[in-house]
């Protein structure tokens, strides 16, 4: 995805001022790929919530005062898209010496939109601990990260020991608000084959997918860096977003995708072949990475106009041709002219009887996710790669 043969400077600039756009930057810098790093990081917010759990039943014990304490940690997502929550456990007591104790992970949350879930020490005592704690009573820290904003509360509670040695009494009960504090997240580089069968190929680009959405074109703007490997860049702001798969950093939008297409300072137009088109106006079917990229993060093979004909949503390919099935097939009449930089695609069909193939968006998603499940390792996961990049050279330099 990485290496795109370049076309010519310009359809839009009149014809004397054509320039190859080879001579306005090297092909081979747009080919090559060295070690590279984020233009712009993507992050992580983390959640880090003090555990206390058990009984502390000895008077002479200092760590904690005689007593029952409880903690329950809060998690709810405010997003209009699912999120998928990582945690782990780090215990600070056990172990009675001044050393660090064990951590594991716990099971992730996944969190519909505008949910909630709870983290206490009941739940952690049952998945985790079997029938009890490994001491009568626990410490630690449980430790959150989600690919967006939660909002997270946590509840310490304290009570008198009853006569049964259980909790008596309530007799503290504190309420706090958790702060986040945000990391830089990896991008992973999943293993890619052009040459591969169609099967494989389509289990490839879901490893390398964050979330898969469908939205609507609602701007299309220019811009020029004169940061090495930037250069000019078309940037299209979708819209409407409805997030069908992925658990990723798109929670409704809008979403951005920039591609390497666009003008020179000198007037120039630089654009790359195999590279999608997309129209104002446009709603479109996409697939955005997870991993690191330098030209486009989304490709041709599998991003698609919907179009509503007689009643049905269905896909459109760039070149114009109805979608039959997730592998790539297709209708062998086009029915609708090619999407073209500056040009809006129109339909060519006036029924619906040449379409009866044509597989509906619905039907679409369904048969790509189910087809997902029988893909080795990770699919439709991580972050919205949403940045190309640079050297890592530039980094700290005006």
């Amino acid at each position: 995805m990485l290496t795109r043969a370049l076309l010519f400077a310009s359809l839009l600039v009149p014809a004397a001022a054509l320039v190859p756009a080879a001579a306005l930057v090297p092909a081979a810098a747009l080919a090559q790929t060295p070690q590279r790093a984020p233009s712009q990081p993507v992050y992580t917010y983390n959640y880090d919530a003090k555990l206390v759990c058990g009984v502390q039943p000895d008077r002479d014990d200092l760590k904690l005062a005689r007593g029952a304490y409880g903690t329950t940690i809060n998690l709810r997502n405010p997003h209009g898209a699912a999120l998928e929550v990582a945690l782990d456990l780090a215990l600070s007591y056990p172990p009675e010496k001044l050393e660090p104790g064990k951590t594991r992970p716990l099971e992730p949350i996944k969190l519909p939109p505008r949910s909630a879930a709870a983290v206490d020490c009941r739940a952690i005592q049952a998945m985790y601990f079997g029938y009890g704690f490994p001491a009568s009573v626990i410490k630690g820290i449980v430790s959150i990260e989600s690919l967006q904003p939660l909002d997270v509360t946590g509840v310490w509670t304290a009570a008198t020991l009853s006569k049964h040695g259980g909790a008596g009494e309530l007799t503290s009960l504190d309420v706090d608000r958790i702060t986040p504090y945000k990391t830089a997240a990896k991008l992973r580089d999943p293993g890619w084959n052009p040459d591969a069968d169609p099967e494989t190929g389509l289990c490839d680009g879901l490893r390398r997918t964050s979330t898969i959405v469908t939205g609507r074109v609602e701007a299309i703007t220019y811009t020029f860096d004169e940061v090495p490997d930037e250069g000019p860049r078309e940037v299209i702001r979708l819209t409407e977003i409805d997030v069908i798969a992925g658990t990723g950093g798109v929670v409704g939008g809008p979403v951005t995708v920039r591609l390497q297409r666009g003008f020179f300072p000198d007037g120039g137009f630089l654009d790359v072949s195999e590279m999608p088109v997309f129209s104002v106006g446009g709603r479109y079917l996409l697939m955005l990475p997870n991993h690191t990229w330098l030209i486009e993060p989304v490709g041709t093979a599998r991003t698609f106009r919907v179009e509503t004909v007689a009643g049905r949503d269905i896909l459109v390919d760039q070149e114009g041709f109805a979608v039959r099935n997730v592998l790539g097939g297709r209708l062998e009449q086009r029915i609708s002219t090619p999407e073209r930089t500056g040009k809006t695609a129109e339909l060519t069909v006036a029924g619906d009887e040449t379409l009866t193939a044509a597989i509906t968006l619905k039907d679409y998603t369904e048969a790509l996710l189910s087809f997902a499940t029988n893909c080795d390792g990770p699919v439709i996961q991580g972050p919205y790669a949403a940045f190309p990049l640079v050297p890592p050279t530039t980094f700290g330099t005006e």
